[in-house]
C-alpha cells in the first residue's frame, strides 16, 4: 500500500477548469494502489455521489471535500471580485453536514461571479472539517505574496485559531517561482507553530498529456481564443496525478525529511476522514407539524386528507375511506409522507395566489 494519496483534486465537476473524469482518476489511484483520494472541485458538491461510489467500488476511501471560493470580507458585499481559494475536508458527519451548508449559503447567500463564503461562516461552520493553507491562490500564501510574512501571518493565525490541530500547511511545487517563496515562509511556520505538513499536487487532469485538452477547458471559460498569447493558462504540465515517487521528486528542493514527512501526512489525514455517505439509503425531508402530532408525519397526513375529503364527500362513503386508507398506508410504508406534507404545502400556497394547479 502507498504511503501518500492525493488531498487536492478536481474532477470534471470543476466546471470548465477540470479535466479529470472520476472513473479515470480513480482507476489510476487504484493503480498506483494509493490508500485514498479526496474530492475537491472549485465551488460545489456536484461530483460527490459518482466520486464516492466510483472509490468505493475501486477498494479506495473517497474523501469528500471541496475548494471553497472565500472572501477576506462580508461574503453578501458584491462591491469586489477578489477570492480566494479554501480546501476543506470533511472527516465525520458533522464535518460533510457543513460542507453541505457552506456549499448552500455561498450559492445563496455569497454568489458574486462565483459562489462565495467568508471568514465569519466559516468559522461557524468549522466543525468536523479539516483546512489547509492550499493552493498559490489561497488566502494565506497570497496575503505573502501581495502583503509580505507579516500581515499574512496574521491570517494564517486566524485559520489557526478556527481549525486548530486539524488545520495543515499544504506545500505543493509545480515549478513556479513563487511557489518556492511561499513554501519557504510556511515551513518556517510550520516548526514555529507546531502544525503538520502535507505535500500535495493541484490535480486538474488524470495523466500528463491531458494538459492541452484542460488548456482548451480554460479558453472556453473565459472565452479567450486559444491563440491569445495574454489569456490565462496554467504555467505547465505538471498539474495531474502524479505517483508518489514523482512526488518526492517534486519536493526534492526541501529537507529530505520534511519531503517524505508531508507525504506521509497525508495519509494521516485520511486515516482522519472516516465519513461514510449513506448512498442507497431513502432520505426524505422533514416537515414541521403542529404540536399535538408528536412530530407525527403520518398522522398528520392523514388527518389533511380526511379533513379535506369531507369538503369534498360531506357523507364520506366508505369505498373513499377504504380508499384513503389503501393510499396513505401505502405512502406510510414508503416514508414517503413527508414529500406529500411538502408537496401539498406547495400546491395550497399556489392555489391561494391563483396560481393554476394541475394533476401529477
Amino acid at each position: 500500500m502507498n504511503d501518500f494519496c492525493h488531498l487536492h483534486c478536481h474532477t470534471q465537476y470543476s466546471l470548465l477548469d477540470g479535466a479529470a473524469r472520476i472513473n479515470r482518476l480513480v482507476d489510476r489511484a487504484a493503480e498506483m494502489e494509493m490508500p485514498a483520494l479526496a474530492i475537491t472541485d472549485h465551488g460545489n458538491l456536484f461530483g460527490v455521489p459518482e466520486f464516492y461510489t466510483s472509490a468505493k467500488k475501486a477498494g479506495i476511501r473517497p474523501i469528500i471535500g471541496c475548494e471553497f471560493y472565500l472572501v477576506p470580507e462580508d461574503m453578501e458585499d458584491r462591491s469586489s471580485r477578489l477570492r480566494y481559494h479554501q480546501v476543506l475536508l470533511a472527516k465525520d458527519e458533522e464535518g460533510y453536514q457543513n460542507l453541505i451548508k457552506l456549499s448552500s449559503l455561498s450559492y445563496l447567500d455569497g454568489y458574486y461571479y462565483k459562489p462565495r463564503i467568508d471568514m465569519d461562516v466559516l468559522a461557524e461552520r468549522s466543525g468536523g472539517l479539516v483546512a489547509t493553507t492550499c493552493c498559490l491562490q489561497g488566502h494565506v500564501p497570497q496575503s505573502i505574496l501581495k502583503h509580505g510574512e507579516e500581515a499574512a501571518r496574521s491570517v494564517f493565525e486566524a485559520y489557526l485559531d478556527i481549525f486548530g490541530d486539524d488545520f495543515y500547511i499544504e506545500i505543493q511545487n509545480h515549478d513556479i517561482p513563487d511557489q518556492h517563496t511561499v513554501n519557504e515562509v510556511l515551513l518556517r511556520w510550520a516548526k514555529e507553530y507546531e502544525v503538520d505538513v502535507i505535500a500535495t499536487n493541484d490535480v486538474h487532469y488524470v495523466e500528463q498529456e491531458d494538459a492541452a485538452a484542460q488548456d482548451v477547458l480554460l479558453c472556453l471559460q473565459t472565452g479567450a481564443d486559444f491563440d491569445d498569447p495574454n489569456r490565462m493558462r496554467f504555467e505547465n504540465d505538471q498539474f495531474y496525478l502524479k505517483s508518489s515517487s514523482e512526488m518526492q521528486q517534486a519536493l526534492k528542493n526541501i529537507d529530505p525529511t520534511i519531503g517524505r514527512q508531508a507525504l506521509v501526512n497525508t495519509v494521516d489525514i485520511a486515516d482522519k476522514c472516516s465519513f461514510e455517505l449513506p448512498m442507497g439509503r431513502l432520505l426524505m425531508p422533514h416537515y414541521p407539524i403542529p404540536d399535538e402530532f408528536d412530530d407525527d408525519m403520518d398522522a398528520y397526513l392523514r388527518h389533511l386528507t380526511l379533513e379535506r375529503a369531507r369538503e369534498r364527500y360531506p357523507e364520506m362513503p366508505q369505498e373513499v375511506v377504504d380508499r384513503i386508507d389503501h393510499e396513505l398506508g401505502i405512502i406510510s410504508e414508503m416514508g414517503y409522507a413527508g414529500y406529500f406534507l411538502i408537496v401539498q404545502d406547495f400546491t395550497t400556497a399556489a392555489r391561494k395566489l391563483g396560481v393554476s394547479v394541475g394533476p401529477g
